[in-house]
């Protein structure tokens, strides 16, 4: 996957217009919130994955704080300027994920890691704290996540 930027932003309000379906990620993908760890320390909980962005090895501490199973809606939606919207994948979490989510990244200014099927796909700092939405936001086509989501029925 080519280097991209992401960020991770506090969803404040819902994009108004024709809503798209509502989606999640389908069965048997996984999806992963890790934070990162400054070094790996021996018998600490920690992983080692590339980052395909920064082109260095990150040190993932386990357990994640999120997982797929904590996801209520995922879905791509466009943000940024009216006259030059871009996609991002809108994540909202349930009630254990958001609980988590906030108790781990109180503070804004941590970074995370986004794991998809056990790949680094994004490495956001956090510009906000975060309760029970966020959005990961760059230059990726919505065909290449559309693989991974299925309608919520």
């Amino acid at each position: 996957m080519p280097a991209r930027l992401f960020a991770l932003l506090l969803v404040i309000g819902m994009v108004g217009g024709c809503a798209p379906p509502k989606t999640t990620f389908k069965s048997g993908v996984t999806f992963d919130v890790h934070a990162i760890a400054a070094a790996p320390a021996p018998g600490a909980n920690t992983f080692a994955l590339p980052d395909p962005q920064q082109g260095k090895t990150l040190h993932l501490v386990n357990p994640p704080i999120v997982t797929a199973a904590n996801v209520k809606l995922a879905q791509i939606e466009l943000h940024g300027p009216d006259a030059n919207p871009t996609p991002a994948l809108r994540v909202d979490l349930d009630a254990t994920g958001a609980a988590a989510m906030n108790a781990a990244m109180a503070v804004p200014g941590g970074t995370l890691a986004l794991v998809l099927n056990g790949k680094v796909i994004a490495t956001p700092k956090l510009m906000a704290p975060v309760d029970s939405s966020f959005i990961v936001q760059g230059d990726f086509p919505p065909s290449e996540w559309q693989q991974y989501l299925e309608v919520v029925k």
